[in-house]
């Protein structure tokens, strides 16, 4: 027995639709398909065929050209174009120069007449269904190879926003741009950790709408309280929602003042700690995520927390060059200073400014006492 549904049949784009007007040659089809192992379902007319084709789930039809509602071409000519068109095999019982001519135009994969030599349709059916795979694995590799390509360029252009500058704020709002492009995303936003107030601080964005600027960017996120908070932080994992309205993980003023359909959090790790976020937006798509997807934002967004160790490093850098200086400058000035009173003067003074303090002294033990023998003004 054969459902007349294409859900009552196994969940495979290769399943099979018999368009015949006659019950005998459906049924004849039918039996030897399913003794084949293909899912297999009828229509009768090219209305019902094509609407079953819109359905999704077929990838391979039998198509007679003479149907009582329209033309078996049309009907052809319907389905072609679609994001998966199946293919098609002619079967008439008016086989003729045309008709041949109208199956080659619409690029049948097979062109059979009634009475139906099975050998040859088994032959055909394989040779078609097979096609179909090649077409789809050729179309895999090419989505793959592009996403690959954006993957590098997005990684190649956050390289050199790296080794091109070393303001943090201004590299995080490249590093956005990039996100932002990559996913086909309407805004992203930079946020890192502020041990202080333990929440995220909101660094930089792009392309954030003028009338939440502001609010946007003086709107930290108290991290912990959110339900992403464990797979983010604890996981180093990225989180989305294609439903942020209603997702119970969001529930920051944030995500409900400025209404928006998709949204996906990407943790910012410097040497395996997580110490900031990517916010990527998605205004009124519904934008959805597989995991090879989000391995590969992974491996983009690596390279952004060489940002932060460059700044780090150079501001560390700074420091310590700050301080030789000052040194050098101390030792200098030391080596002319005969008294003891204006030496230990410098070295407080000097002390204070390194340190940056308002204020310091020196005491010197005289005793049991310690007596101030130098402080600053």
């Amino acid at each position: 027995m054969f459902g007349d549904s294409l859900d009552d049949m196994m969940a495979s784009d290769d399943a099979v639709l018999v368009i015949d007007d006659d019950p005998d040659v459906t049924q004849a089809l039918s039996d030897f398909l399913a003794g084949e192992g293909y899912a297999v379902a009828v229509a009768h007319t090219g209305a019902d065929g094509l609407r079953r084709i819109r359905e999704g789930g077929v990838g391979l039809v039998l198509l007679d050209l003479l149907l009582p509602d329209m033309n078996g071409g049309d009907v052809m000519r319907g389905a072609l174009g679609g994001p998966e068109s199946p293919e098609f095999i002619i079967v008439t019982g008016h086989a003729s120069l045309d008709s041949a001519i109208e199956a080659l135009a619409g690029s049948a994969a097979g062109y059979l007449p009634k009475p139906v030599d099975f050998s040859r349709l088994r032959t055909i059916v394989q040779r078609a269904i097979e096609r179909r795979r090649l077409v789809r694995e050729n179309n895999r590799l090419q989505r793959e190879i592009a996403d690959r390509l954006a993957e590098s360029e997005a990684v190649a252009t956050i390289a050199a926003t790296v080794s091109s500058t070393l303001d943090v704020k201004e590299a995080l709002r490249r590093i956005s741009r990039e996100l932002a492009r990559l996913l086909g995303a309407d805004t992203a936003a930079a946020y890192l950790f502020d041990p202080a107030t333990d929440q995220i601080v909101p660094m930089a964005a792009y392309r954030v709408p003028k009338e939440h600027l502001a609010t946007l960017a003086t709107s930290p996120l108290p991290l912990r309280e959110q339900g992403f908070y464990l797979s983010l932080w604890g996981e180093r994992r990225p989180v989305w929602s294609d439903d942020v309205a209603s997702d119970p993980r969001f529930t920051h003023e944030m995500f409900r003042s400025f209404r928006h359909r998709s949204g996906l959090m990407l943790p910012l790790t410097l040497d395996g700690e997580v110490v900031g976020a990517f916010y990527v937006v998605w205004w009124t798509a519904r934008r959805t995520f597989a995991e090879r997807e989000l391995q590969r934002l992974e491996r983009v967004t690596a390279q952004a927390g060489l940002v932060l160790r460059n700044a780090r490093l150079y501001e560390q850098a700074e420091r310590n060059q700050h301080r030789l200086e000052a040194l050098n400058e101390v030792s200098r000035r030391l080596a002319a200073v005969h008294e003891q009173e204006e030496l230990l003067s410098l070295i407080v003074n000097e002390a204070a400014r390194l340190l940056h303090a308002e204020a310091a002294g020196l005491r010197l033990v005289e005793g049991d006492d310690l007596v101030v023998a130098a402080r600053t003004e």
